[in-house]
């Protein structure tokens, strides 16, 4: 069906009366759009974490929001980025959805620990919470460790 219309099969360029019924009820949502929060700022960048649970959003306004949508899209985190160039450009998650890796237009990506119960966080600003790791003119492997990990022996 989508072929057919990509390639005009039907001369009129768009989909029939008959396909565009099948589409709207089999494939697109029929609740929705709603809003979930409004910023001053442009979100950039976002991204499920791979669960599903949480939704993590990036802002030009140096903001980086997590939302929790399995409590109604509350918001589960709210970070302040520093050395933020125009905006965030690209977030992940961890696996174990305790840090969060954040970039911008600069040679530095940012990771924050987000594990901890309060909503506010502010990067940068103790070594507990975040690392830089500094990537110009870097050919090497980077593993992160976090800063409170203690091997055990």
């Amino acid at each position: 069906m989508l072929v057919a219309r990509e390639t005009n099969h039907s001369g009129r360029g768009r989909f029939s009366s008959a396909d565009s019924c099948h589409v709207l009820s089999r494939y697109l949502p029929i609740n929705g759009p709603w809003r979930v929060d409004r910023m001053k700022s442009g979100a950039y960048t976002s991204q499920f974490s791979a669960d599903g649970s949480l939704f993590v959003a990036g802002f030009q306004g140096s903001h980086i929001r997590i939302y929790n949508v399995n409590k109604g899209w509350k918001v589960q985190k709210d970070i302040l980025a520093k050395s933020l160039r125009w905006t965030i450009t690209d977030t992940s998650l961890s696996p174990d959805q305790q840090y969060l890796v954040y970039a911008s237009m600069s040679p530095m990506v940012h990771i924050v620990n987000v594990g901890s119960a309060a909503t506010k966080s502010v990067a940068n600003i103790t070594g507990a919470d975040m690392e830089v790791i500094n990537l110009a003119g870097s050919q090497s492997l980077i593993v992160f460790v976090p800063m409170d990990y203690q091997p055990t022996i």
